[in-house]
Protein backbone atom coordinates (compact mmCIF):
# COMPACT_ATOMS: atom_id res chain seq x y z
CA UNK A 1 0.00 0.00 0.00
CA UNK A 2 1.24 3.49 -0.78
CA UNK A 3 -0.08 6.99 -0.32
CA UNK A 4 -0.54 9.50 -3.10
CA UNK A 5 -1.28 13.21 -2.94
CA UNK A 6 -4.09 14.15 -5.29
CA UNK A 7 -4.11 17.63 -6.78
CA UNK A 8 -6.00 19.64 -9.37
CA UNK A 9 -4.37 20.86 -12.54
CA UNK A 10 -6.41 22.53 -15.27
CA UNK A 11 -9.72 20.83 -14.39
CA UNK A 12 -8.18 17.36 -14.07
CA UNK A 13 -6.95 15.37 -11.08
CA UNK A 14 -3.44 13.98 -10.81
CA UNK A 15 -1.47 12.15 -8.18
CA UNK A 16 2.12 11.92 -6.99
CA UNK A 17 3.46 9.38 -4.53
CA UNK A 18 3.54 11.03 -1.11
CA UNK A 19 7.05 9.80 -0.26
CA UNK A 20 8.42 11.98 -3.10
CA UNK A 21 6.88 15.16 -1.66
CA UNK A 22 9.11 17.22 0.61
CA UNK A 23 6.66 20.02 1.31
CA UNK A 24 3.76 22.15 0.17
CA UNK A 25 4.11 25.91 -0.09
CA UNK A 26 1.42 28.55 -0.55
CA UNK A 27 2.21 30.24 -3.86
CA UNK A 28 1.16 33.71 -2.72
CA UNK A 29 3.62 33.63 0.18
CA UNK A 30 6.66 32.75 -1.95
CA UNK A 31 9.25 35.09 -3.36
CA UNK A 32 10.05 33.68 -6.80
CA UNK A 33 12.92 35.24 -8.68
CA UNK A 34 12.29 35.00 -12.43
CA UNK A 35 14.91 33.37 -14.64
CA UNK A 36 15.43 34.80 -18.06
CA UNK A 37 16.58 32.76 -21.05
CA UNK A 38 14.73 29.79 -19.61
CA UNK A 39 11.64 28.06 -20.84
CA UNK A 40 8.51 30.01 -19.93
CA UNK A 41 7.22 27.20 -17.73
CA UNK A 42 10.30 27.38 -15.50
CA UNK A 43 8.94 30.44 -13.73
CA UNK A 44 11.95 31.05 -11.52
CA UNK A 45 13.74 30.01 -8.36
CA UNK A 46 12.89 30.33 -4.70
CA UNK A 47 14.76 29.87 -1.45
CA UNK A 48 13.59 26.83 0.49
CA UNK A 49 15.26 26.69 3.91
CA UNK A 50 18.56 27.93 2.48
CA UNK A 51 18.43 25.87 -0.72
CA UNK A 52 17.63 27.50 -4.06
CA UNK A 53 15.12 25.39 -6.01
CA UNK A 54 13.63 25.75 -9.48
CA UNK A 55 9.88 26.33 -9.71
CA UNK A 56 8.04 24.78 -12.67
CA UNK A 57 4.43 25.69 -13.50
CA UNK A 58 2.90 22.46 -14.80
CA UNK A 59 -0.01 24.37 -16.31
CA UNK A 60 2.33 26.34 -18.55
CA UNK A 61 4.42 23.21 -19.15
CA UNK A 62 1.46 21.59 -20.87
CA UNK A 63 0.36 24.69 -22.79
CA UNK A 64 -2.36 25.98 -20.52
CA UNK A 65 -3.04 29.37 -18.97
CA UNK A 66 -1.79 29.85 -15.44
CA UNK A 67 -4.11 31.64 -13.07
CA UNK A 68 -2.74 32.24 -9.59
CA UNK A 69 -5.27 32.47 -6.75
CA UNK A 70 -5.49 31.69 -3.05
CA UNK A 71 -5.63 27.92 -3.75
CA UNK A 72 -2.48 27.84 -5.90
CA UNK A 73 0.30 25.84 -4.25
CA UNK A 74 3.82 24.68 -4.96
CA UNK A 75 4.48 20.99 -4.29
CA UNK A 76 8.16 20.45 -3.48
CA UNK A 77 9.36 17.15 -4.95
CA UNK A 78 12.57 15.17 -4.74
CA UNK A 79 13.43 13.37 -7.98
CA UNK A 80 15.45 10.18 -8.34
CA UNK A 81 18.29 12.43 -9.59
CA UNK A 82 18.27 13.96 -6.07
CA UNK A 83 16.99 17.29 -7.37
CA UNK A 84 14.51 19.28 -5.32
CA UNK A 85 12.02 21.03 -7.61
CA UNK A 86 8.80 22.91 -6.93
CA UNK A 87 5.79 22.36 -9.18
CA UNK A 88 2.91 24.84 -9.29
CA UNK A 89 -0.57 23.29 -9.30
CA UNK A 90 -4.08 24.70 -8.98
CA UNK A 91 -4.89 23.14 -5.60
CA UNK A 92 -4.39 20.14 -3.34
CA UNK A 93 -7.38 17.83 -3.04
CA UNK A 94 -6.51 15.00 -0.62
CA UNK A 95 -4.28 12.08 0.24
CA UNK A 96 -5.39 8.61 -0.86
CA UNK A 97 -4.17 5.09 -0.16
CA UNK A 98 -3.65 2.83 -3.17
CA UNK A 99 -2.02 -0.49 -4.00
CA UNK A 100 0.01 -1.30 -7.09
CA UNK A 101 -2.82 -3.63 -8.15
CA UNK A 102 -5.12 -0.58 -8.39
CA UNK A 103 -2.88 1.09 -10.98
CA UNK A 104 -3.77 0.43 -14.61
CA UNK A 105 -1.89 1.46 -17.73
CA UNK A 106 -2.97 4.72 -19.31
CA UNK A 107 -4.92 4.24 -22.53
CA UNK A 108 -3.33 5.32 -25.79
CA UNK A 109 -5.55 8.39 -25.82
CA UNK A 110 -4.75 11.81 -24.52
CA UNK A 111 -5.23 12.38 -20.82
CA UNK A 112 -3.88 15.91 -20.98
CA UNK A 113 -0.17 15.10 -21.24
CA UNK A 114 2.28 12.88 -23.10
CA UNK A 115 2.06 9.24 -21.97
CA UNK A 116 5.78 9.16 -21.10
CA UNK A 117 4.97 11.37 -18.08
CA UNK A 118 2.27 9.02 -16.78
CA UNK A 119 2.77 6.04 -14.47
CA UNK A 120 -0.81 4.94 -14.86
CA UNK A 121 -4.38 5.57 -13.82
CA UNK A 122 -5.97 4.66 -10.53
CA UNK A 123 -9.61 4.67 -9.50
CA UNK A 124 -9.87 6.33 -6.09
CA UNK A 125 -13.62 6.39 -5.69
CA UNK A 126 -16.40 5.04 -7.86
CA UNK A 127 -16.56 8.21 -9.94
CA UNK A 128 -12.96 9.47 -9.63
CA UNK A 129 -10.04 8.39 -11.81
CA UNK A 130 -6.65 9.91 -11.01
CA UNK A 131 -3.69 10.15 -13.39
CA UNK A 132 -0.44 9.23 -11.62
CA UNK A 133 2.49 11.38 -12.75
CA UNK A 134 5.95 9.93 -13.25
CA UNK A 135 7.90 12.79 -11.64
CA UNK A 136 11.25 11.24 -12.49
CA UNK A 137 10.56 11.56 -16.22
CA UNK A 138 8.61 14.84 -16.00
CA UNK A 139 11.27 16.59 -13.94
CA UNK A 140 14.37 14.87 -15.35
CA UNK A 141 17.33 17.02 -16.30
CA UNK A 142 16.70 16.24 -19.98
CA UNK A 143 13.11 17.46 -19.78
CA UNK A 144 14.06 20.67 -17.97
CA UNK A 145 16.78 21.65 -20.46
Amino acid sequence: MKEIMIFNLVNSVYGIELKRIKGILVYSSLIITPLYNEREWIIGVTNLRGEVIAVVDLRKRFGNRAIYDENTVVIVIQTNEDKIIGIVVDSIEKIAHITNENVINAPEISVGMDLKYIEGLVQIEEEEMVTLINVDVLLSIEELE
